[in-house]
């Protein structure tokens, strides 16, 4: 079972990797995905919850009370920015998106269960060493940030240019509406 809750949070948490500077970029398309924002606002409430109260395969009990001493210093602050305003105002602010940025600290659980996927994979089912697994998960663990960096940088790029009345992005957007009649875009 903590496989798979961890399973869920990655996921999500790949989802608002992505997600979230798209939503502050276009805040049009925020209010589609709100049931979606409160339900992955629970699981981080949740996840935070559970992080009091469960150890990892790797933890001892006689560490559990310095593991929860180590959380409050270091990401529990992030957790509750990011989870907490969406889950109690039950709407979408600017405020609220913004505070959702915070769960860009847990960029780096998701390879924690990409390296346990792919190590008894890689070593189990196909005998690779460690050393090539290793390689192979770095290569990986270097292309996703390339993603998402590139698609960060784009939606940097974007809020920027929009931030101007005359700029370049409105005059793309006005010309693609003209173009292609769609009010959408």
């Amino acid at each position: 079972m903590p496989q798979f809750w961890n399973f869920i949070t990655n996921f999500l948490t790949i989802y608002a990797l992505f997600v979230t500077p798209w939503v502050i970029v276009f805040p049009e398309f925020g209010g589609k995905l709100v049931n979606l924002e409160i339900f992955v606002d629970a699981c981080f409430s949740l996840d935070i919850l559970l992080t009091f109260i469960r150890l990892d395969s790797n933890q001892k009990e006689s560490d559990f009370p310095q593991i929860r001493k180590d959380y409050i210093k270091s990401a529990f602050v992030f957790d509750c920015v990011a989870a907490l305003p969406g889950l109690l105002t039950l709407e979408e602010s600017d405020f609220s998106r913004y505070t959702k940025l915070c769960r860009f600290i847990h960029y780096d659980r998701v390879f924690d269960q990409l390296n346990f996927l792919t190590e008894n994979i890689l070593m189990g089912w196909l005998g690779y060493t460690r050393q090539k697994v290793s390689e192979y998960i770095d290569f990986v663990k270097l292309e996703l940030t390339i993603v998402l960096l590139t698609h960060l940088m784009a939606c940097i790029w974007i809020l920027i240019g929009e931030s101007e009345e005359n700029g370049w992005v409105m005059s793309f957007i006005l010309a693609q509406r003209a173009a292609t009649g769609d009010l959408t875009i």
